[in-house]
């Protein structure tokens, strides 16, 4: 099975667990624990990255592949009070959203021309090339400050076509996993 297949595989069945889960009892379905891990792991991961964000002020960000939400909501809970934006599936986007109204903060999905910020925790780095070249084509060559966790595997390609720091990962959640700022 060549990595686009897996990966369409893999994100089908992140669907399906969140279509049979609640807001309330989603972290506890085998696929989303396997796929973003428990929300303690998360929100210690998403309060180190969340003041680097924030230490930017940017007034616009684009998130790409938004999980849960829980990095929008962990940022807003902080107090960023700029536009936001989750580039995702259609089908995980309403969850998106209710998992923000659960946590009392309203997420809409409208998109502007330019983004002040780029972010993509865990998700970027594992696309197949054409969904990745996409994102970086149009969102990250095109925003002027950025932080990527960068976790290829499972056979994604580990090139990076952009000019940003590249560091180890702080959390060494897999190896090869990459911290990508410019």
């Amino acid at each position: 099975m060549n990595h686009k297949d897996w990966l369409d595989n893999e994100y089908k069945q992140f669907i399906q667990a969140l279509n049979e889960s609640t807001v309330n009892n989603f972290q506890q379905h085998p696929m989303v624990l396997r796929m973003l891990g428990t929300v303690e792991e998360q929100q210690k991961k998403f309060d180190y990255y969340a003041p680097l964000v924030l230490a930017q002020n940017p007034k616009s960000i684009c998130e790409i592949g938004g999980g849960s939400g829980l990095f929008y909501v962990t940022l807003r809970r902080l107090g960023y009070k700029g536009d936001y934006f989750i580039a995702d599936l259609p089908e995980v986007k309403s969850f998106q959203i209710d998992f923000a109204s659960k946590n009392g903060f309203e997420l809409g999905f409208t998109p502007t021309s330019e983004f002040d910020f780029c972010v993509s925790l865990y998700a970027l780095g594992e696309f197949d090339d054409e969904t990745k070249n996409k994102y970086v084509e149009s969102v990250v060559k095109n925003t002027p400050h950025g932080l990527v966790v960068w976790n290829p595997h499972s056979g994604a390609s580990s090139e990076i076509n952009w000019e940003c720091k590249i560091e180890d990962e702080p959390f060494f959640t897999m190896e090869g996993n990459k911290l990508l700022t410019w």
